[in-house]
């Protein structure tokens, strides 16, 4: 995924509202990044970090080794489970410039407030966000799809017009 839609009135959504509370505008930017690492593993939609929970370490690995029987939503989730790119609490922590400390903080207040899929943090340590799956780019699905009749159409597009209007004249 290059590119995931942002709303200009997610600053309005009470579970940012709770999160900018408890650890300001640093935690509304951690959570803004930890989208757009999600988003660069788009074919889960998910990002396993490790070294936050031994008993989902535990947990995460046998479902690596044995995904579960499971019917619903949850059961493509199973199916991907080995897939799920692993990132170390550390080098996240590194990634988003933030102390390991820090980042867990605000990775167990993202999930209390709903803004992360909170049984499958607390079970397996995975981050998942079933609304930014839904909203992920049509292109990006259709690559998944395995570029099947994706559809190119070649029009100006409001950046190209921008940088377009904002030219200095050549006097």
């Amino acid at each position: 995924m290059q590119w995931f839609h942002h709303e200009c009135s997610a600053k309005y959504d009470f579970k940012l509202q709770a999160l900018g509370a408890k650890h300001g505008p640093t935690g509304i930017g951690v959570y803004w990044m930890l989208l757009e690492e999600i988003g660069a593993w788009s074919d889960t939609f998910c990002l396993k970090v490790t070294g936050f929970s031994a008993e989902a370490e535990r947990r995460f690995s046998e479902a690596c080794q044995q995904p579960l029987p499971v019917s619903g939503p949850d059961e493509l989730f199973h199916e991907r489970v080995q897939k799920i790119p692993r990132l170390s609490t550390l080098i996240l922590a590194r990634t988003l410039y933030l102390t390991p400390t820090r980042l867990k903080a605000i990775l167990s207040t993202s999930v209390e407030v709903g803004l992360f899929d909170q049984a499958k943090w607390l079970d397996l340590g995975v981050l998942y966000s079933r609304g930014f799956e839904r909203r992920a780019e049509r292109y990006t699905r259709r690559i998944q799809r395995g570029r099947k009749n994706v559809l190119l159409i070649s029009a100006p597009c409001a950046d190209t017009l921008l940088t377009e209007a904002w030219r200095p004249d050549p006097q």
